[in-house]
């Protein structure tokens, strides 16, 4: 849910921070802001903090209260508002009358099951809140997670209110992929772009956000989240790390495939509640083994489960890159049409085996 971001710390988006201050003093801010980059690396706590701070500048302006951190020329640095305000608590409870939330509407909202698709009907609501008065007259808000997840009807509908936006109206409209976007969208709004955080930055949030967990020093798991705090989050809470070990062990074991291993391992991964998660680790790992191989950065990988030598070694050495690549690709397609067609779960992990036996088969 977006709530669960509303006041989460903002880090290592230093540069899209100073982006948007420079715009908005400048008093020329457009419609639409489009926040871009990788999934959980802060898009949206970006978005959150910028409603915040535009929230608590607009009331501050009116009745005199402003306290922001401030460079010795008297320029705000970032957007922190203070911790005590009532605006933060409001952003952070989702009852700030003058902020919409647009995400992908219930199918079930019991199980959790959402809409594959923003429709037209959540953008038809947020035209009607735009059309509202706003509370004390200040700016309203919308924040949108994620744009590039909206049918092309809702996309279309969009385009109308960013042609003709009302005053005082500010979009933040979340996008994992940009590319996907109509290009009108895109050059009707700004992009600010986030970067995928450090190692050093990962580790910070996961001591700060998971205090008790358990996880070493921590470095195999900021190395796996890739810049992305969302699945280092990910890797603790669902053990993701224990099912990347497993992964390279049955890898290591190609194309010799140990079955039995691999029931297992498609096993606890069909029965997972976390399905989804796992997947994507999947996925991702297989193609930075084939990126290391084709930057000839094996040697590089510091090893910090067992198996990934050996792993490296058999991409390395087994088939041509060009056929890893188009590996990976059926690979992504086998999740991809699981996850769409709600197919069996451990046939599907059983198929993205095969596939990598063929590989190194090959």
């Amino acid at each position: 849910m977006l709530t669960s971001n509303c006041d989460n710390e903002l880090v290592g988006q230093e540069d899209a921070e100073r982006l948007f201050l420079q715009i908005w003093h400048s008093g020329k801010m457009p419609p639409c802001l489009l926040i871009s980059g990788p999934k959980g690396v802060g898009k949206c706590t970006l978005a959150f903090s910028i409603a915040r701070y535009v929230l608590y500048c607009s009331r501050s302006v009116q009745q005199g209260e402003m306290a922001l951190d401030l460079s010795s020329d008297g320029a705000p640095i970032n957007l922190k508002i203070p911790k005590n305000h009532p605006i933060r608590t409001q952003v952070s409870s989702n009852s700030h009358p003058n902020i919409k939330l647009v995400v992908r509407g219930w199918v079930d909202k019991d199980k959790g099951k959402r809409k594959k698709l923003i429709g037209i009907d959540e953008v038809r609501d947020t035209q009607h809140f735009l059309n509202l008065t706003s509370v004390d007259n200040g700016w309203r808000i919308v924040i949108i997670d994620g744009v590039d997840e909206m049918s092309l009807n809702a996309e279309n509908s969009l385009l109308k209110t960013l042609e003709e936006p009302p005053n005082k109206t500010l979009i933040l409209a979340i996008t994992h992929n940009y590319g996907k976007l109509l290009p009108t969208t895109r050059s009707r709004c700004l992009k600010l772009e986030c970067k995928k955080l450090s190692d050093s930055q990962v580790l910070q949030l996961l001591h700060l956000y998971r205090p008790d967990a358990e996880f070493g020093s921590g470095q195999a798991v900021a190395s796996l989240s890739d810049g992305s705090i969302g699945r280092g989050l990910w890797l603790v809470d669902a053990d993701g790390l224990a099912v990347y070990k497993e992964f390279m062990e049955l890898f290591a074991t190609l194309p010799d495939l140990n079955i039995e291993l691999a029931n297992k391992f498609a096993g606890n991964l069909s029965r997972s509640e976390n399905f989804s998660g796992a997947s994507e680790l999947i996925v991702w790992a297989f193609g930075r083994m084939i990126g290391l191989v084709a930057r000839k950065k094996s040697a590089e990988v510091k090893g910090l489960v067992p198996h990934e030598h050996a792993v490296l070694e058999l991409i390395s050495s087994s088939s041509d890159l060009d056929n890893w690549v188009s590996i990976w690709e059926e690979l992504v397609e086998v999740f991809r049409s699981a996850s769409l067609l709600n197919l069996d779960r451990k046939i599907t992990v059983l198929k993205a085996i095969f596939l990598l036996q063929k590989g190194v088969a090959k």
